[in-house]
């Protein structure tokens, strides 16, 4: 699952249009407790990351393109096959 969340989070950061440290300081505010350059690899398929915090990315990016009226793309993990 992994693999389509993190696409799924690629092209959700991409239509956001936001940069990586808005990107970041929008999941900060979620809770996410990683660095800038971590969510900047994850965002551009070189790292990953763990459960918790791809959810809460995939949060963040969702709720940014809510408010700019925009689908929400980014995947969220499904537990029961992690």
């Amino acid at each position: 699952m992994n693999g389509f969340q993190q696409q799924s989070a690629q092209a959700a950061y991409l239509l956001s249009g936001l940069d990586s440290l808005h990107a970041w300081l929008a999941y900060y505010a979620t809770g996410g407790q990683l660095s800038e350059t971590d969510i900047d690899a994850y965002l551009h398929g070189i790292w990953t990351l763990p459960v918790l915090q791809r959810d809460l990315l995939a949060s963040a990016l969702n709720e940014y393109l809510s408010t700019q009226s925009l689908p929400e793309l980014a995947s969220y993990s499904d537990s029961s096959s992690e």
